[in-house]
């Protein structure tokens, strides 16, 4: 049992606990609002350059776009087997007297083979106008690595600045210097192609 001196000594100490968690609550509640305020900033950014990208397709990509989805799915592939194997059911086995496409089904080739032609052709339009957004995106992606690392290069620049004026004991380190210095996309690439080059001759 505690005794009054004891409970006004322990009330400080449990006071000085309570608000020291109900701060660190609120400064973890703020960092995730932040947090979930910057992410949902960058979805929304995201959102609105496929939208920019999907109002700028012509009505012929739109209308690719629509066909691949409409018939690239299971449910199309089990109403051609459906269709297909009624088909050659009802014409190659006596149902239908006489038979509407007899062996070998003629008109169902026909039909197969406009079908594959159209479906291929809004397939391929539907590939090209994807293989633009990709490219877009892909330049998009680039542009923002490389003013990354403009920005990165210029904070390191300006903390060796800091640093010296502050007197701070840098040591010659080789990266550093070379972190210090611009990176040239160009060098980067044909470093790239080399090494991959070099590779692939290697025996393996």
């Amino acid at each position: 049992m505690f005794n009054k001196s004891n409970q006004a000594h322990a009330a400080p100490c449990i006071s000085n606990m309570t608000y020291r968690n109900a701060g660190q609550l609120l400064t973890q509640s703020i960092d995730n609002v932040d947090a979930h305020h910057l992410t949902l900033k960058n979805v929304q950014a995201i959102i609105e350059l496929e939208n920019q990208a999907r109002a700028s397709a012509t009505w012929g990509e739109r209308a690719s776009v629509f066909v691949s989805r409409l018939f690239g799915n299971i449910f199309f592939v089990c109403f051609q087997v459906a269709v297909f194997g009624g088909w050659i059911v009802a014409n190659g086995v006596p149902l239908l007297n006489p038979p509407l496409d007899p062996f070998p089904f003629t008109f169902l080739t026909l039909v197969v083979a406009l079908e594959s032609i159209f479906l291929t052709v809004f397939i391929l339009i539907s590939q090209t106008h994807e293989n633009g957004h990709t490219q877009r995106q892909t330049r998009l992606n680039l542009q923002i690595s490389m003013l990354t690392e403009q920005e990165n290069t210029k904070m390191l620049l300006m903390l060796q600045s800091i640093a010296a004026k502050v007197g701070a004991d840098l040591p010659d380190d080789p990266e550093i210097r070379g972190l210090s210095q611009a990176t040239h996309p160009a060098h980067v690439a044909a470093q790239i192609d080399s090494v991959t080059h070099d590779s692939l001759k290697s025996p393996s």
